[in-house]
């Protein structure tokens, strides 16, 4: 049974929604994503429609004169048989429905949009809805610069609308405005200087847009890392998995992270899985996989000849595992690099296969469907023989599942979700480097320090020579050559050395940045 005056009172265990994405709104994958729990907004928003009143929705309060049942079935139907189609969401109903009340009455326009206000589904929507993520090293700076959205209004007349950022580090550019009907509007949000005097740590935020007439706001979750440790994992545990046609490179640095990470844009596999040893897994199955020629792989600095590939998306190092369930808490029990994790089934579609090449040992799932459900999912991770690891994702239909990195120590101190399709963008450039990780050096107090110095391989990719130099950030570190000029093709070799004369006192950390 539903009740359209007042969805939430049908019974224990019953409830139903009456605001938009309000308490008793349903996100997952039942019920065709909620079809028929969500129905209690639309069921409430008609009701109102008709008959009008007054009070508070939960939490939105409406004072509305109702239409009556004939004019609002009226609307309702020309609505449905012209404006809706099958994958018409709130928003878009809204918008359905003042383009036929606009159509029969210009008059019942201003009564169907406060109905559709008062169920919390206003004229402004927002996109991406997605948190914006901003990292970068204690006291700055925080990259990327600004993270763009954009507000759009659905309704037919102009709409007034206010944003504001609950903490003082973040920026909201412009911060108001007026969108006219149908229209638009670019807002960036930002890190500004304030962040600069924060400790090291991570950093939650929430920029609120408000619409000025009806008062409804939406909200975009912000979050800073201010250099805490970032343990590459994200649990997809809200229908939110959104890794599909990306590539993440994982580049081991020094930092405490011990990797940085480059995103872009994948539309094929990085390493052709053709010619690679096709593998016969078994639902939650796993086999292992061992290098030839004295090749190693490394997670974490830890340097491995063999892994272990599961049939549910991820390699694990030192034993195997079948492990179907994903959770943050098992992903962390193993050494783990997952791509994936999920309940698949290569059983019953797809294939795994897996090759060793010149610099790198590849691993793709090609097609393999989760576990009892149709669709495929198609990733492959790749473990470079220098420490570099990249996981490329093409056509994923899992909505849900686990992605990143683990030591095998447990679920560590401190741990926060990372949010993987938020990493800076790879750049591109003729000048490459071609030698990854950082220098580390350790010694007692004054010297001398061990390793000393590390080679770092610098080459032109471009058709055209480059000038380049190469900038310590303290005295304590030299870069040697500093400068010079590549010809296109040319490589050339950059030592990195904390020479004795120049050891630092204490702790330190510095950088050499190479530019050209």
């Amino acid at each position: 049974m539903r009740d359209p005056a007042n969805p939430a009172t049908v019974g224990a265990g019953n409830e139903r929604a009456s605001r938009y994405k309000g308490t008793y709104w349903y996100e997952g994958n039942d019920d065709n994503s909620g079809v028929h729990w969500n129905a209690g907004v639309q069921n409430h928003f008609f009701y109102l429609l008709c008959e009008g009143g007054s009070g508070n929705n939960d939490g939105l309060a409406y004072n509305l004169t109702g239409l009556g049942v004939a004019s609002a079935e009226q609307i309702a139907y020309r609505a449905l048989a012209f404006y809706c189609t099958p994958d018409t969401d709130y928003p878009a109903a809204r918008s359905a429905w003042l383009s036929a009340a606009q159509d029969l009455n210009p008059a019942w326009v201003a009564p169907v949009a406060a109905a559709w206000s008062a169920v919390g589904v206003g004229p402004l929507t927002i996109s991406p809805s997605t948190k914006a993520s901003f990292r970068g090293l204690e006291g700055g700076p925080f990259l990327p610069a600004a993270r763009t959205y954009t507000l759009a209004n659905g309704d037919l007349t102009s709409v007034n609308w206010t944003a504001s950022a609950s903490q003082p580090w973040v920026t909201v550019s412009p911060a108001s405005g007026a969108i006219a009907a149908d229209g638009a509007a670019n807002i960036q949000i930002s890190i500004n200087a304030a962040a600069n005097a924060l400790a090291r740590g991570l950093y939650s935020a929430e920029v609120t847009f408000t619409n000025v007439a009806d008062g409804l706001t939406w909200t975009i979750p912000v979050e800073l890392n201010s250099g805490a440790t970032d343990y590459f994992t994200e649990l997809f545990d809200a229908a939110d998995n959104d890794l599909d046609n990306m590539s993440l490179m994982f580049i081991p640095d020094g930092s405490p992270s011990y990797y940085t990470v480059e995103r872009s844009v994948a539309s094929t596999f990085p390493a052709s899985p053709s010619g690679g040893t096709a593998l016969d897994l078994a639902d939650d199955d796993f086999a292992e996989a061992t290098l030839t020629d004295g090749a190693q792989v490394s997670l974490y600095g830890t340097a491995y000849n063999r892994f272990y590939i599961g049939s549910n998306g991820y390699l694990t190092f030192g034993q195997g595992e079948w492990a179907f369930y994903e959770s943050i808490a098992k992903h962390f029990v193993l050494p783990r690099v997952a791509a994936l994790f999920d309940d698949l089934d290569p059983a019953s579609g797809g294939a795994v296969s897996w090759k060793q090449m010149s610099d790198r040992a590849v691993v793709t799932w090609q097609n393999v469907p989760q576990y009892g459900m149709s669709g495929a999912n198609s990733f492959q991770i790749e473990l470079f023989f220098d420490g570099r690891i990249r996981i490329t994702w093409l056509g994923i239909s899992a909505t849900d599942g686990l992605a990143g990195f683990s030591e095998g120590e447990w679920l560590p101190a401190g741990f926060f979700e990372s949010d993987l399709s938020a990493y800076n963008a790879a750049i591109t450039d003729d000048l490459e480097l071609i030698t990854y990780g950082g220098l580390v050096g350790s010694g007692m107090e004054g010297g001398p320090f061990t390793p000393a110095s590390k080679t770092y391989t610098l080459r032109n990719n471009g058709a055209a020579p480059v000038d380049w130099t190469a900038t310590p950030s303290a005295p304590w570190l030299t870069a040697t050559p500093s400068n010079g000029t590549l010809d296109a093709g040319q490589q050339a070799d950059v030592v990195v050395a904390i020479p004795g004369s120049h050891t630092p006192t204490g702790p330190g950390k510095a950088f050499s940045t190479i530019s050209k």
